[in-house]
């Protein structure tokens, strides 16, 4: 269960988003445990330790608010925290990043309703990316990060899982390939053909046709697939140039 905390603020909008901030993460697949709190309420929980919260939403204005010296003082206490900066001036996102803020809102987008959730399904897919799954395998029970899955293949009623692991190990189960797409974050794989969805961060390039993977493996693109294929490898390409 991800834990968040929500900060209040002076907007109008604020019940809304918050409320748009908990139904984005829990239509995403996350389990949440989401709670509001004040200025006064963080300082208790940051010095009585009780600050466990995964993802805490702070608003801060520049280096010199009170947002922002709260962000600095959980940072230095719990620096596995990840603080989302609503940053109501555009210098307190550089500055955020530079603190280590898990991801920076712009302050404006809290006047704009889809914007915010927009802001927010980005740091769904960020979290869906690390959460662990685990299922029993003919093989046995394994855990695993979706960032492992090379890619799956649904062959004689049975899913086969090719997992990366120094090199890449293949498990198998039953189940319906259908199934498991709802689960992984939609932003990491692309369904190439109806027997096989595969993640995007392993794929060397895509053709009409086909595409292939890092280790040359050839998969096939059906023919209805073949252009959503091609632009969701583009987008991706585009948003991770490093890969």
């Amino acid at each position: 269960m991800h834990k968040i905390l929500l900060c209040k603020t002076h907007s109008e909008r604020w019940p809304e988003l918050a409320n748009g901030v908990f139904f984005e993460l829990k239509d995403n697949g996350l389990d949440v445990l989401a709670e509001t709190y004040d200025s006064g309420r963080l300082e208790k929980m940051l010095a009585s330790g009780r600050l466990k919260h995964e993802l805490i939403f702070i608003p801060a204005g520049n280096r010199t608010s009170e947002g922002f010296r709260m962000a600095q003082r959980i940072k230095s206490m719990r620096p596995d925290a990840r603080i989302v900066l609503i940053a109501l001036e555009e210098s307190c996102a550089f500055e955020g990043y530079r603190l280590g803020a898990f991801r920076c809102i712009p302050g404006q987008s809290m006047e704009n309703p889809q914007k915010f959730i927009e802001s927010i399904c980005a740091i769904c897919a960020e979290l869906k990316a690390e959460q662990n799954f685990t299922f029993r395998f003919l093989e046995g029970k394994k855990t695993f990060s979706p960032k492992r899955l090379v890619y799956l293949e649904s062959r004689l009623h049975k899913l086969h899982f090719f997992i990366y692991e120094s090199e890449i190990h293949e498990y198998v189960l039953y189940e319906k390939l259908d199934n498991i797409e709802k689960m992984l974050p939609e932003e990491m794989f692309v369904r190439a053909h109806q027997s096989f969805l595969v993640n995007l961060a392993y794929i060397r390039h895509v053709e009409k046709n086909y595409l292939t993977l890092k280790d040359n493996f050839r998969i096939e693109i059906s023919r209805s697939r073949s252009a959503s294929v091609r632009e969701k490898y583009a987008n991706y390409v585009e948003k991770n140039p490093k890969i």
